[in-house]
């Protein structure tokens, strides 16, 4: 039995004893893997989670703004259908709804609870399964959230916002936005300028954790320094590597692990880090 089977099933007796709902290290995360694993056999606890995934009326915007992005990889890998009364296009209005709401008075839109900057990324991913006048509306958001990105790059605001001392997670975040908008062609002239300023601007890296700096550094392409991962750090990138589509960054670093002997929450990222590879067929 495979590392990732192993890692399945310890998934599906023990996703009940998650503690929160995020696809960092919670119950969104472990549905997914189900998901692509289970082979239609889907438990009753992880068909709750993937139903929540269309509901973006509450809950943590940190948590709730992946739930398109993960709709949008189930809807393209042709894992779900929608079910009857819902729709793509009406899910990304209330998904950009939620997050015009959350920013409105916010000088500077971030999520506080998980230091990413998550909306252009989740934006990016489900603008390939659109076209028309929703794909249009969409990319105008996209562009939109360019600009907030390059307002709290460039910019301070006393006693709230100090643009020298971001963490490496913003800007690893930003920074794949860009390089994806880039690559999708929304506002290449912004994508392109923009990731010039983030490889060269000050940034917090004696107080960004490890794993982030690691990210950041991969995606600059500089050179990445080699350690001992512990498990905890292993699930971050291995989430991040899902979410960026990057999966040879959580091949680079993954080591053998017990995985009974492994905390759960740690095997959800760990098990999402394989899944990445998993969907390109690349076997760790």
């Amino acid at each position: 039995m495979t590392t990732f089977q192993q890692i399945y099933d310890r998934l599906r007796e023990h996703s009940v004893e998650l503690s929160c709902d995020s696809i960092f290290g919670g119950k969104m995360g472990a549905a997914i893997i189900s998901a692509f694993v289970s082979d239609g056999d889907i438990s009753d606890d992880t068909r709750a989670v993937l139903n929540g995934l269309l509901d973006f009326r509450k809950g943590d915007i940190s948590i709730g703004v992946w739930k398109l992005w993960l709709v949008t990889t189930l809807l393209e890998n042709q894992i779900i259908t929608l079910p009857n009364g819902h729709s793509l296009e009406q899910i990304v209005c209330e998904a950009v709804s939620r997050s015009c709401t959350y920013c409105y008075d916010s000088p500077v839109k971030l999520t506080q609870n998980l230091m990413l900057y998550p909306f252009g990324l989740v934006g990016l991913k489900t603008l390939k399964l659109l076209d028309g006048i929703p794909f249009y509306s969409l990319a105008e958001w996209i562009v939109l959230y360019m600009r907030d990105c390059e307002y709290f790059l460039t910019r301070s605001i006393p006693h709230i916002h100090d643009n020298t001392t971001l963490k490496a997670s913003l800007l690893h975040s930003t920074l794949r936005f860009m390089q994806l908008a880039e690559k999708q062609k929304v506002f290449t002239y912004k994508a392109q300028q923009l990731q010039t300023y983030i490889k060269h601007m000050p940034y917090d890296r004696n107080g960004s954790r490890p794993a982030d700096n690691y990210i950041l550094d991969y995606l600059m392409g500089g050179t990445t320094v080699k350690r001992a991962w512990s498990d905890k750090e292993m699930s971050y990138i291995g989430t991040i590597a899902f979410l960026y589509d990057i999966p040879e960054l959580f091949a680079e670093i993954f080591r053998t692990i017990n995985v009974g002997d492994t905390q759960i929450d740690n095997l959800v990222g760990i098990g999402l880090g394989f899944l990445s590879n998993h969907i390109y067929g690349n076997d760790l």
